[in-house]
Order: C-alpha cells, then sequence, then structure tokens
C-alpha cells in the first residue's frame, strides 16, 4: 500500500536516493578507502600515516575479494548523485528559467562549500601545528579550490570529493545552455549534444593523450576537460529518464536514449589516460547505478516515506563535504588512541553527521532561502495564474521537494 507522501510526490524516491547514496559514499571513504588508500592519504596531506596501520576491520577482506576491479562503493554512490542531478535539474530550469536558475544554484552550491572548506582548512591546519609541520597549502590553492579550478591549474584538491561538485557546477552551465538554445526538451537536442560532448572527449583522448604522458602542462586543462566531459554526458541519462516522468517522451523513446547516451559516455572513457587505472571499474560501478536507479524509478509509487532518511537526504550536501577531511583526522586520532576500528569508525561519522547538521542549519537552510527568493525574483511570470498538477520544484542535493497538491509541501531542507 502507498505512503500518503509517496502517492502526493512520486519524486520521493530521488530524495531516498539522495540519502542512501550520501551514506555509501560515507561509508566508502571511512570504513573503506581509508584502510586500503591509507598511503595515499598522506600524500594527500590529509592524515600522518599510521604505522603500522591498526587491523582492518573484517568487512574489508569482503570488498578485497568482490569489489576491487569490479565496483567501487564510492562510485556507486557518485553515480548515482550524476544520475539524480540529471533528473531533477531540469524541473529547477524550467521553473526559474536561465538567469534565476543560476543564481539559486550559486547559492545553494558556494556558501556551504566555501563554509566547509573554511573548516576543513582550520582542521588542517590545527591538526598539522600539532604533528610537527606546518600548514600543506598555499593561498593560491586555496583560492582554487574555491573556485573550483585546481586541477586546470596543477594544483591539489583539499577536499578529495570537490571534483564532483565542479562537475555539477557544469553540468549546470551545460543544461543553462541547452536550454537557452532550445536543446533541454527534444530528444533530439538532448542526443546532438551527448554526440558533440562524445566526441570532443574522445578526440581531446587522443590528441593530449601523450601530452599527459610527457607532463606538458600547457595541455593538462584540454585532458581535465576531455576526462569531465564524459561524466556530463553520464549525467544526461537522468534527464531522459525525467523526460518520461514528464510524459514528454513516451516509453520506447526513453528507452532507446538512455541506452543511447550510456553508448555516447561509454565510448571515451576507453581513451583518457588520466583515469585508465579507474575506468574499467568506473564502467561497471556506473551501469549497475544506471540500473539501480531505474530500479527505484520504476517502483517509486511503493516507496514509503522514512523521515530519517529524508533528513538524512537534507543534510546530504554538507555532510559530503565535510566527512573526508574531518573524518580522517578524526578516525586517524581514534586509532592513535588505542580504539579498534568499528569504535573509530563510529566516532568519525558521529561527529561529521552533527558538523553537517549545525551547517545546514546555519548556513544551508539560509542561503537556500535566500536564492530562491532572488530567483523567484527574475522568474517569469505565467500568464495563467492556475498551477498545472504536474508542475513540480525539486533540488538536488541541497534542497527541497514540493508539490502543489499539497498545503502543507513536503519539506526536504
Amino acid at each position: 500500500m502507498e505512503s500518503k507522501n509517496t502517492a502526493k510526490d512520486r519524486i520521493w524516491f530521488a530524495q531516498l536516493l539522495r540519502g542512501l547514496a550520501c551514506l555509501v559514499v560515507v561509508y566508502s571513504h571511512l570504513a573503506w578507502g581509508y584502510w586500503l588508500e591509507h598511503e595515499n592519504l598522506k600524500l594527500a596531506n590529509l592524515v600522518v600515516p599510521l604505522d603500522p596501520l591498526p587491523e582492518m576491520p573484517p568487512h574489508i577482506d569482503f570488498h578485497m575479494r568482490h569489489s576491487i576491479n569490479h565496483m567501487t562503493p564510492g562510485g556507486l554512490g557518485v553515480s548515482t548523485f550524476f544520475l539524480i542531478s540529471g533528473f531533477v535539474i531540469p524541473i529547477s530550469l524550467e521553473k526559474y528559467r536561465t538567469r534565476g536558475f543560476l543564481l539559486a544554484r550559486w547559492f545553494r552550491i558556494f556558501p556551504v562549500f566555501w563554509t566547509t572548506l573554511s573548516i576543513n582548512c582550520l582542521a588542517l591546519y590545527w591538526y598539522w601545528s600539532v604533528n610537527g609541520n606546518g600548514f600543506p597549502y598555499n593561498l593560491s590553492t586555496i583560492l582554487a579550490n574555491a573556485g573550483l579550478v585546481a586541477p586546470q591549474l596543477q594544483l591539489r584538491w583539499v577536499d578529495s570529493v570537490s571534483w564532483t561538485l565542479a562537475l555539477e557546477v557544469q553540468f549546470y552551465i551545460l543544461c543553462a545552455a541547452m536550454y537557452s538554445l532550445g536543446l533541454f526538451r527534444t530528444w533530439k537536442g538532448v542526443l546532438s549534444t551527448a554526440g558533440v560532448l562524445s566526441l570532443l572527449s574522445f578526440s581531446i583522448g587522443s590528441y593530449y593523450n601523450s601530452a599527459f604522458i610527457l607532463g606538458n602542462v600547457q595541455y593538462w586543462p584540454l585532458c581535465i576537460l576531455g576526462n569531465d566531459l564524459c561524466y556530463l554526458i553520464y549525467m544526461l541519462v537522468g534527464t531522459c529518464f525525467y523526460r518520461f516522468y514528464k510524459q514528454e517522451w513516451s516509453l520506447r523513446t526513453s528507452v532507446l536514449m538512455t541506452l543511447a547516451i550510456l553508448g555516447l559516455w561509454y565510448l571515451p572513457t576507453s581513451n583518457h589516460l588520466m583515469q585508465a587505472q579507474h575506468f574499467p571499474a568506473t564502467r561497471r560501478t556506473y551501469i549497475a547505478s544506471y540500473f539501480c536507479f531505474g530500479f527505484f524509478y520504476l517502483f517509486r509509487g511503493y516507496i514509503p516515506y522514512v523521515r530519517p532518511l529524508n533528513f538524512l537526504a537534507n543534510i546530504s550536501y554538507p555532510l559530503y563535504l565535510v566527512h573526508p577531511v574531518i573524518g580522517y583526522m578524526i578516525l586517524t586520532t581514534a586509532l592513535r588512541q588505542g580504539l579498534t576500528a568499528y569504535p573509530a569508525i563510529a566516532i568519525a561519522f558521529i561527529s561529521t553527521f552533527l558538523l553537517a547538521v549545525a551547517i545546514h542549519y546555519l548556513v544551508e537552510e539560509r542561503f537556500n532561502q535566500l536564492g530562491k527568493r532572488l530567483a523567484e525574483r527574475l522568474r517569469p511570470r505565467p500568464t495563467n495564474s492556475k498551477i498545472s498538477e504536474t508542475e513540480t520544484h525539486v533540488v538536488f542535493c541541497q534542497g527541497t521537494i514540493q508539490t502543489p497538491e499539497e498545503k502543507q509541501p513536503l519539506r526536504m531542507s
């Protein structure tokens, strides 16, 4: 039997997936990647390595045997985020139009991101001061991170998950451009856009891989662009689901389009040496995420509303940003104090969870509301005051899900 909320809000499945995807990513970093890539964390200036590393938790062996080189839990969570973004961003864009959409997105993304970046930098400064080393980043690196352009300038990310945020911003710009050019609603427009991106990405991989091998830094931004385009193509798969959800495309068109765009995404992934060691597992993981998303979409009307998962989804954006840096430091400190793996992981998760809750209420909600009010001023006034029964507003990763059917809409932020 359908729940009351589910019956009124069929996009609850996307909110649910958002919360679950965030949990998977946090698990991937704190309970999986920390143990398997411990030395890399030192190279990234995140922690002082433990020598010897305490005994790995038992579940790591399962991943060693079944996940490595097959699928990665972090990739599953991230790819789900990408599909959700492709699904819900068109709703916000078509509500606010280009200028209002970009303004609202700025207020959704950057205030929280800059807050967490500041917290991470302060934590790293304290951590490395206590451990006898100086702060590992200069002002140029911090500013490049704040602008989400660190790789293009051959600089490190302070927070290892920021690369996905940079892709989100690129996708917003892509969607706004498609909307302005009239390419956003028709299957021909979406397919042609994906085709151009695929050809461009493949060409960059073909002609500039040698630059990557030889370390020719003048071509590095192009190599980064070619790599990023692969992910932007994948996000358009979620847009195809949305067009079917809105009944703008037939089932046949939607299925063929998702498969075609997956093919256009798959083609250039084999042609970029930057991610050559990761793409085999990435392909399997992203394809699995496609089927997982499709399963949740298919049964969206039967998924019950779960308040704790709704709250988790609401704080998923700040939690996603604070858990790697802060979580790694807390986890390392707890292990140094003699705690075993699972209590240390629990302390790291609870600490970052509480920090994310504080950021959500003190920063995210306030700037979200401000961005919505400003975007509303730029929104064209409808000629018909009656709201369409299918009009919905959904904001991915930092926002709300509302349906006009409810006098008191379901809060998602």
